[in-house]
């Protein structure tokens, strides 16, 4: 999974506004635009079915040109670009732009269109931006088509052609397109007055275009930007476009270019800097999102509605996948997100997947998951340097809530708690959950040291348990294999345990969670048992070594692979990595062990977590503090 000089079908790119899923490499078109949109509750995309939502075409002489072979980079490591030969000497370059750290007062994206005309005769074209929109989906667990009425217009001032879904009261949303000056806007091959529009339903396409004539001088260059930019509704989606015009194309490529420099890593191993700075990118923009139509920042599973969960929250993928990564890059942000979470999952910590909003998506308690949130809390300060959270209202009103949740789900005699989900999700075997006790210790060491409490509070129920949980853990959650003394992953206290090590939260973790040394023989010979011959979920036959799940045991699975990069199988991890092959570089869950081909489409949060644990192996610091651990 080195960095590799090539692209697959498709690039990716976005700010937390907007988000471009889906930049296709054979003819630069985007599939679809997405947005976070609290009002639906997920993540909307508007959508060209079978065909892109947009696309650029140069025409010249009523025809469109053939540009050949596109040959695509990557600025900075985020924003693709291509450059193209088209006919007579014609050089075309392509730019996809999402910028950000304007402060909210750009959402949107511009799409820069360069021509250089290598004749010796001055040249007539169009520059073309074509629009066919067939749906309005939306991503939450799943992705589905939304029954709302879709809209196709000229704004009423007349300078963007706007897409817009819904009523614009809370179920509403706009995506709008602009030209540079004298762009005609064309539906049906006329042009479309300002304030005329189309209508359609179900999955009925509405098209039209933008067009720009441009003459291109004989060894000249001209420059065409496109800008789009999304709202709650039409005005203030072509008040977008008015603002990203303003500041101009050149600018918005050249202030975001200067913001990915500033969260670009230099590891001391130099041939591991596209892989690092490409998974913190993903997961710094994908994970957190602003929605369109309350501006506050959301930690969210990821923005593709085609790509698998999106608009929804978890504690693994939040607290223990992201946020880490977010504090590598930026400080500010992580705080501001750590605090949106609590404001709206802390509630329910532990419950199940949630909504955006905190709402209970699918119930699941898992011990492991509110165990996480005063691990994570104290995990921002240490990586950030920042403790000034600790005295946030919110952090001491959930610390009170978890004493006493947790506490309740302890056994009646033993320091051991019962749990129905594991934190990966998959159902437990038994009731008490190894992973999920070792961190319940962890929480309780960690809320022992966040609390403050107020003048005649009880003592914490949980105060000083870490100890006591963690000597249980060693007394009645191990079993013998082949004499050895190993960790289960769950035991019912009366005689039954099961032995298995679910990759996507592996018992390879407990030494980076606190709860024991990376020595302990106990742990030691349990992760020599789980990486070795006799563990049927494991195995070294092909060429990448692979740890899978009981539901798919012939994939292996990349987060164990994180995983083992914290412990002392770092160097093998390495190896693993390096010989994994994606052409864009990003994460994704599960990987051919026979091929080393990653599998699916790319995951923001776990590229958060293949983020910040190379940046770990390869000694990053986070901006402001210490190495985390």
């Amino acid at each position: 999974m080195r960095e590799q000089n090539q692209s697959g079908p498709t690039e990716l790119t976005g700010n937390h506004y907007l988000f471009l899923p889906d930049v296709r490499t054979d003819d630069a078109a985007l599939g679809s635009v997405t947005a976070l949109h609290r009002g639906l509750g997920g993540v909307l995309a508007w959508h060209g079915g079978e065909e892109p939502l947009l696309r650029p075409v140069i025409r010249e002489d009523g025809a469109p040109l053939d540009l050949g072979r596109l040959r695509w980079e990557r600025l900075d490591r985020w924003l693709p670009r291509f450059q193209a030969a088209g006919p007579r000497g014609l050089g075309v370059t392509g730019t996809v732009c999402a910028p950000g750290a304007w402060g909210g007062e750009v959402r949107g994206a511009v799409y820069l269109l360069e021509l250089d005309n290598q004749a010796h005769q001055d040249r007539e074209m169009e520059v073309c931006l074509d629009v066919r929109w067939v749906e309005a989906r939306l991503g939450v667990q799943h992705d589905r088509a939304l029954d709302l009425p879709r809209r196709l217009l000229r704004h009423v001032e007349g300078g963007a052609l706007v897409l817009e879904v819904g009523s614009g009261a809370g179920g509403g949303a706009a995506l709008a397109l602009a030209g540079p000056a004298g762009t005609s806007f064309l539906v049906d091959g006329a042009e479309l007055a300002a304030g005329q529009e189309r209508s359609a339903t179900g999955g009925q396409a509405l098209a039209g275009s933008l067009s720009v004539p441009v003459r291109v001088r004989a060894r000249a260059r001209v420059s065409v930007a496109f800008h789009l930019a999304v709202a709650p509704e039409r005005d203030g989606a072509a008040a977008g476009t008015r603002r990203l015009r303003r500041i101009g194309a050149a600018e918005l490529v050249r202030h975001a270019r200067l913001e990915l420099t500033s969260l670009l890593r230099a590891p001391r191993q130099g041939e591991w800097a596209g892989v690092l700075n490409r998974n913190l990118l993903l997961a710094y923009y994908g994970t957190v999102a602003r929605a369109l139509d309350d501006d506050r920042p959301y930690l969210v599973a990821g923005r593709d509605p085609g790509a698998g969960p999106s608009g929804v929250f978890t504690e693994r993928d939040g607290l223990l996948w992201t946020l880490p990564a977010i504090s590598l890059l930026d400080a500010p942000l992580a705080r501001e997100a750590m605090l949106s979470a609590l404001e709206l999952h802390a509630q329910r910590a532990g419950q199940g997947v949630r909504y955006m909003d905190g709402g209970l998506l699918a119930p699941g308690l898992s011990t492991a998951s509110a165990a996480l949130w005063p691990v994570a809390i104290e995990r921002y300060a240490r990586d950030t340097g920042d403790t000034s959270l600790f005295e946030d209202p919110l952090v001491q009103e959930l610390l009170r809530d978890l004493d006493g949740m947790l506490a309740a789900r302890l056994h009646p005699e033993i320091f051991l708690a019962g749990t129905e989900t594991l934190l990966s999700g998959q159902e437990a075997d038994h009731p008490f959950a190894i992973l999920d006790n070792a961190l319940l210790a962890a929480a309780a060491d960690a809320m022992d040291r966040l609390r403050r409490p107020t003048e005649g509070e009880p003592p914490a129920r949980l105060h000083g348990a870490g100890e006591e949980i963690r000597a249980a853990v060693w007394q009645h959650g191990t079993v013998p294999v082949a004499g050895e003394a190993v960790l289960a992953s769950s035991v019912d206290l009366e005689g039954a345990a099961a032995v298995y090590d679910d990759p996507d939260a592996s018992l390879a973790l407990l030494p980076e969670l606190g709860f024991c040394d990376p020595e302990d023989p106990v742990w030691s010979a349990s992760m020599a048992f789980l990486r070795g011959a006799d563990y049927e979920l494991w195995s070294e036959a092909g060429p990448v070594a692979a740890l899978a799940r009981r539901d798919r045991p012939a994939e292996g699975r990349l987060a164990a692979v994180c995983a083992d990069l914290l412990g002392p199988r770092r160097a093998e991890a390495l190896r693993a990595l390096a010989a994994l092959r994606a052409p864009d570089g990003f994460a994704r869950e599960a990987y051919d062990p026979a091929t080393g081909e990653l599998v699916g489409s790319p995951r923001p949060a776990l590229a958060g977590l293949l983020g910040w644990t190379l940046a770990r192996v390869l000694g990053e610091k986070p901006p402001g503090g210490s190495a985390s651990g």
